[in-house]
């Protein structure tokens, strides 16, 4: 009795891995695309919108939004930051009455940016595309009124 009811077992399982195998090859997916509404910047324009909110941002991870006007901030950059984005920041900043100073961080170790961007590369603590696809960080502080 035991031995049917192993072999009935085996049967099953045999048959169900088989229809799963002739199932598998009758059905057919799309190639992988990318998402059209994902592109890339190609423009400060592109940018400002998400600058702009990102600015007035006052809880969170990264609160820019808790400067006021008339306030002056500097933001440390990384080698790798993006001058778009930068430039986007500075200028929602400027558009809410905030003066703003960029300082990459080579300027402040008095190196080249090509040689910054080559100690970025060659030490173990670059990861490349970061938190959010962002591949670059930036602090800010304020500096005062």
């Amino acid at each position: 009795m035991k031995t049917k009811v192993s072999a009935a077992v085996v049967v099953y399982f045999g048959l169900v891995c088989i229809s799963i195998a002739l199932g598998a090859e009758k059905s057919k997916y799309p190639p992988p695309r990318f998402p059209s509404y994902v592109r890339p910047p190609k423009s400060l324009d592109d940018v400002l919108p998400f600058a702009r909110a990102a600015v007035r941002q006052t809880g969170g991870r990264t609160p820019l939004g808790l400067v006021e006007k008339g306030m002056t901030v500097a933001i440390f950059t990384e080698p790798t930051a993006e001058d778009m984005i930068m430039q986007a920041i500075k200028r929602a900043y400027e558009e809410r009455g905030v003066k703003v100073q960029i300082v990459p961080e080579h300027q402040l170790l008095g190196v080249s940016k090509e040689e910054a961007l080559k100690a970025v590369k060659a030490s173990s603590w670059h990861i490349g595309a970061g938190l959010y696809g962002s591949e670059s960080m930036a602090s800010a502080t304020v500096l005062g009124s």
